[in-house]
Formats: structure tokens, C-alpha cells, sequence
């Protein structure tokens, strides 16, 4: 800008805005998105744009989310109105938004929608309702898979587990929006699980999706976000997903909440990872990069990344959580290399996995106490230690976040 000049509010009605909300290309449509929301800071400019009858769905859904905060009696009528819709995702959008932000006001809006409000909406409080009168633990609902063991990682983040084989089994799911689901590659999942799990993202649940490209779940509920079929990406010919778990040094993306990049500031950032993600339209936020990985897949950096999906989010990871890696290498902290110079030199004695411990990784003493009780550096309990690691601080950090 010029010395003295002033910069003009971009408008929100901006015909090409709104021609590009509803365009085929998701990059495109994405990007629009992202900039509608953007333009429209002022609660009265949103409160008019969810009046309109042509704004699509995904703009509306985005919109209802940015009403969480402040807890204004205007705010509460255009969710409380949105519950009216015969969209689903649009009705469980709203009651995340007053359930999560809006205190006793908002549980009386809700109180008066499940006396008179539509079946549809009567149906989603009632199974968050059912899902709280019976929870006193978060939950982690695992999907198991071949690519990681995060139902052994969960219990010491201090999840309750409750395992399912297969995506498709999610279709019951009655959780809160403060449980988490976590899903292992490579994964499958049907419409019925589908449009369960979609309910539980957009009421404000947590989705983890684990084995980066691997994961058939995530292209299932993000089929725009992320490049499922990377042209001209060196994978290790292919085999990659099956045989190259490797170290990879991370480091946090520019932005990301300062709990996060703190997990990673005082060890070595070595994570296993063995998969890339890669971020294809304006949804999809970076959130950690391996410049490691970057050099071996030649243009693929991106290891981690975050989608908003109404009151919810989707953290789609290559980083592997669970236990896989520790099976194959001696333990956890055997993942570590002493010497990244020479590949084959891990750690393989329980003093100098207690030294890794200590020096790399910087765990506390009363950690370390832990470990011994529990022969975790002989080898023993593997998961004992996921929350000392970069990705299990990393993950422990993220959970917390809302």
C-alpha cells in the first residue's frame, strides 16, 4: 500500500465469490470458501448471509461453525433457526455451535429444539445426550488396522478404548464430541458408518486418520482435501507403506498453536513416519513438514495436516502413532537413531536406551522412574513411553486443542 493510504474491506457479496462456491473444481470452490469466511468478521454480515437461500451448503455449514463465539442472543437465534434445516450436517453444525460455546443460554435453545424442535434434530441431542449420561472417561473409538496400534497408545493418553474392526462398524457410534476416533490404515468404511462418523465431526468430534495416502477412510469423509493419486511421487516404488518405516526429522508449520510447535522444541523432532499427505485445496492446513521426506518422495513435505469439518476436524498424519515400529525395532525409544549418519545404529542396550531417554528426548526424572518400573528400556511395555516421544506429545497437545 501507499505511505498514508487505507486499505479497503474486501466485499462480501462479491458476485465471483459466490459463482466460485459452488464451482466443480474443489481447489477452486475451496479457495472461495475460505475467502467468504474470511471477508465476513462481523456477526451482523454473517447473520445475512445465512438468510440467503442461495448459499450453498458448505458455505453455510462454515459459516453456523464461526458462530460458536460470542455468546450473543443473535447468535443463538440463527443456530437455533439452522436446526430447522433438513440437512444433517447443517442441524449437527448448529448444535455443536451451542454446545460448545454459548454456556446456559445455549443448553436452553437446546432444551426448547428437543421439546418442539424438528425429528431430525430431536434425534442428534438426543444421542449426544445418551452418549454424556453415560461417559465419565473420554473415549478413543479405534478402528484397527495394519499400519499402527493406536488402541495400545490411547489408554496412556488417558482414553478409554473401544475397538472396532472395520469403519463400517462406526455406524452405531454414540460418542460425545469430546471423544475421539481414531483410524488406522489401511481402513474401509460403508455409507452407514459414513454418515455417522460425518454427524460426529460436525457436531465438534476429533477424527484421526493414520498411514497418510494409505488411509481409504480419509479419501472416503475429504475426497477434495488431499491428493489421493500424486502424479510423478517417488514412493519407494511403490512399496513404501509395507517396508520403509523410517525416522524422518519434522519441524511444526508456520502458524500452528503455540502448544503444539512447544512439543517439538526440545528434542530432536524424530518421528517414524512413513507416509506423506498431500494438501490439494484451501482446506487442508498444514501442520508439520519432513524435510526428510521432502528429499526421499521428491516434492512431498507435508506429514500432517488439519481439515475443519463444521464444529469438527479431521487430522490426517503419516506419523505413526502405535506400536508397529517398536515390535520391529526393540522398543520405542529404539526408533531413535544415536547417530542419524549411519541407518543401522539404534539404541539396543537398556542403559543406552535410558541415556536416549534422557539427553535426546529430555524426559523427566520421575518419567524415567516410571519406565524402569515398568522394563520399559529392557524391551518391555513399548507404549509405556508414546507419551515422552515427539508423536505422542505431538498427539497429546493436539487432542487438547478445540
Amino acid at each position: 500500500l501507499a505511505l498514508g493510504s487505507v486499505a479497503k474491506p474486501e466485499p462480501v457479496d462479491d458476485p465471483d465469490i459466490f459463482a466460485k462456491l459452488s464451482h466443480s473444481d474443489a481447489v477452486v470452490r475451496d479457495a472461495a470458501l475460505e475467502a467468504l469466511v474470511r471477508r465476513a468478521q462481523d456477526p451482523a454480515t454473517r447473520h445475512a448471509l445465512l438468510e440467503r437461500k442461495d448459499l450453498p451448503t458448505a458455505a453455510r455449514i462454515a459459516l453456523l461453525a464461526s458462530l460458536v463465539a460470542p455468546a450473543t442472543p443473535e447468535n443463538i437465534a440463527a443456530l437455533s433457526e439452522a436446526t430447522k434445516s433438513n440437512d444433517t450436517a447443517v442441524i449437527a453444525t448448529a448444535v455443536g455451535a451451542l454446545r460448545r460455546g454459548h454456556g446456559a443460554a445455549g443448553r436452553d435453545a437446546m432444551a426448547a429444539i428437543a421439546k418442539s424442535g424438528s425429528t431430525k434434530a430431536k434425534a442428534i441431542l438426543e444421542t449426544v445426550g445418551t452418549a454424556v449420561s453415560e461417559s465419565s472417561k473420554l473415549k478413543a473409538y479405534v478402528v484397527r488396522g495394519n499400519d499402527d496400534r493406536g488402541e495400545l497408545a490411547l489408554p496412556e493418553m488417558g482414553y478409554t478404548v473401544v475397538n472396532y474392526s472395520s469403519g463400517s462398524g462406526l455406524a452405531t457410534l454414540r460418542a460425545t464430541p469430546e471423544d475421539v476416533v481414531y483410524i488406522d490404515g489401511p481402513g474401509e468404511i460403508d455409507g452407514k458408518g459414513e454418515a455417522a462418523l460425518s454427524t460426529f465431526l460436525h457436531l465438534g468430534g476429533t477424527v484421526v486418520c493414520s498411514a497418510g495416502l494409505e488411509n481409504a477412510v480419509l479419501k472416503a469423509i475429504l475426497p477434495d482435501a488431499f491428493d489421493p493419486s500424486p502424479k510423478g511421487l517417488k514412493l519407494d516404488s511403490g512399496t513404501y507403506l509395507s517396508s520403509a518405516i523410517s525416522d524422518r526429522l519434522v519441524v511444526p508449520a508456520l502458524g500452528v498453536a503455540e502448544s503444539l510447535s512447544a512439543t517439538l522444541a526440545s528434542s530432536p523432532n524424530v518421528m517414524v513416519v512413513f507416509a506423506p499427505v498431500l494438501p490439494r485445496t484451501a482446506a487442508a492446513r498444514p501442520l508439520l513438514w519432513s524435510y526428510d521426506m521432502e528429499e526421499a518422495y521428491g516434492g512431498a513435505p507435508c506429514v500432517s495436516a488439519e481439515v475443519r469439518v463444521g464444529c469438527g476436524r479431521v487430522l490426517a498424519t503419516g506419523a505413526v502413532l502405535g506400536l508397529k515400529g517398536a515390535e520391529s525395532f526393540e522398543g520405542w525409544f529404539a526408533r531413535v537413531r544415536v547417530d542419524r549418519t549411519h541407518s543401522q545404529r539404534f539404541p539396543n542396550a537398556p542403559d543406552l536406551r535410558y541415556w536416549v531417554a534422557y539427553d535426546w528426548l529430555g524426559v523427566p526424572q520421575d518419567r524415567l522412574d516410571f519406565l524402569v518400573t515398568k522394563n520399559y528400556f529392557d524391551g518391555s511395555e513399548a507404549m509405556a513411553g508414546v507419551a515422552d516421544l515427539p508423536q505422542g506429545r505431538f498427539l497429546t497437545a493436539y487432542l487438547k486443542l478445540r
